[in-house]
């Protein structure tokens, strides 16, 4: 039986990325490949106070409008194609956002959810509304993102309390037994995956550049040793760099501190400049990655209507519901992600203060543009002076 071939490197790429994305999925099996609605033409048309909620008075800054054109602002600081931020921020994009779920509103909502931002109570609330309105979501799936009639939403937090979500929930304890990260055949485990396993992917996109090709089964081989030890390959890389001398068994195995957490994403393109699996991975990073990154927001194909805060959700979730027809489930939106030991704002500033003050600027500069285009101020030093005395750290 004659063997089915990938024929080209460009497929084969965009299939693993695509199945990136679906590991990297917490709340459904949205990818990058999102479709949008085609709803009854009655059906696109806003409820009558679809105007008051999105237009609310410019001086307040926690309106819809405030927002968006704070965003548009921003955007336009980079317009200039001779700016590195132009490719970044106005090329045109190739999805709506990495991870994005369908609101059946009228009009109906796509929201695009950056991993560390509820993006697993999103799929929930989700799930939940279009079982209560089945129907328009498979519409909405029917056409390609582009062609959308939906309108469109992002939901971000400030981006030092995602980054401290993202450290506390993988790099502290990556071998806690409570993990979802850490898989059967685990670094973390005696008999589990050795520090040098190879990369089965790395070996089949080298293939491909030589021009051999690659096989269905090949390929399906690839997905299913990247589900099982994607994760662990890449955490082990990191941690043998950082650590040398440990083993699987040491007692603090696989519990990086907020410092090494940091010095990964501040220089890790650099340390790891020959290691192109960690360099192209995306199974974990994306929990870490910028904002504009797990979703585009100034091209005209993606600029939401409606940017949504962490730390006013309640009052943005009520509001645009209402501006859709869908404000009698508000109170339905679940509060699911917690983690132990506290919420991440309130803990921030332990880890914050626990590294330099110039790796702490590295690490604002790298989310630069995540503050700017949302509004959120980074002026940590000022803040972490008149919060200092709420904490006691073990330095």
């Amino acid at each position: 039986m004659r063997r089915t071939q990938v024929k080209s490197g460009a497929v084969l790429a965009s299939i693993l990325i695509g199945f990136y994305l679906m590991l990297t999925d917490d709340i459904s099996d949205e990818e990058e490949d999102f479709v949008s609605s085609n709803l009854e033409e009655d059906s696109n048309k806003p409820d009558d106070n679809f105007t008051d909620h999105i237009n609310k008075p410019a001086e307040d800054t926690n309106s819809f409008s405030f927002r968006r054109e704070h965003l548009i602002k921003e955007c336009s600081k980079y317009k200039d194609e001779q700016l590195p931020e132009f490719k970044l921020l106005h090329h045109k994009p190739k999805y709506l956002g990495r991870e994005v779920v369908y609101l059946p509103g009228t009009p109906g909502i796509s929201v695009c959810i950056p991993h560390k931002v509820g993006s697993h109570a999103w799929g929930v609330f989700s799930r939940f509304l279009n079982k209560k309105l089945p129907g328009r979501e498979l519409k909405w799936r029917s056409r390609v993102w582009y062609e959308r009639e939906s309108l469109r939403a992002v939901v971000v937090r400030d981006p030092m309390d995602r980054l401290v979500s993202a450290f506390r929930m993988i790099f502290e304890n990556y071998c806690d037994e409570r993990s979802k990260f850490a898989k059967k055949n685990s670094v973390c485990k005696p008999t589990g995956m050795k520090r040098t396993s190879p990369a089965k992917l790395q070996k089949v996109l080298d293939s491909e550049k030589l021009g051999m090709k690659t096989t269905l089964s090949q390929l399906v081989s690839v997905m299913a040793d990247e589900y099982l030890n994607g994760g662990d390959r890449f955490m082990s890389r990191i941690w043998y760099k950082y650590h040398p001398n440990s083993t699987a068994q040491s007692e603090n195995a696989f519990r990086f501190t907020f410092g090494e957490f940091v010095r990964y994403i501040v220089n890790g393109t650099l340390e790891f400049k020959d290691d192109p699996y960690v360099l192209n991975h995306r199974q974990l990073v994306s929990h870490w990655a910028p904002y504009w990154e797990e979703c585009p927001v100034c091209h005209p194909q993606v600029l939401p209507d409606f940017i949504l805060h962490m730390e006013t959700l309640e009052d943005d979730i009520q509001r645009m519901l209402g501006a859709v027809g869908l404000g009698q489930f508000t109170y339905e939106f679940p509060h699911t992600h917690k983690q132990s030991g506290g919420k991440t704002s309130e803990k921030k500033w332990s880890y914050l203060r626990s590294i330099p003050t110039e790796s702490l600027h590295q690490l604002i500069d790298k989310y630069q543009l995540d503050y700017q285009l949302f509004g959120y101020t980074a002026n940590y030093s000022a803040e972490q002076e008149s919060l200092i005395s709420k904490y006691t750290w073990k330095i």
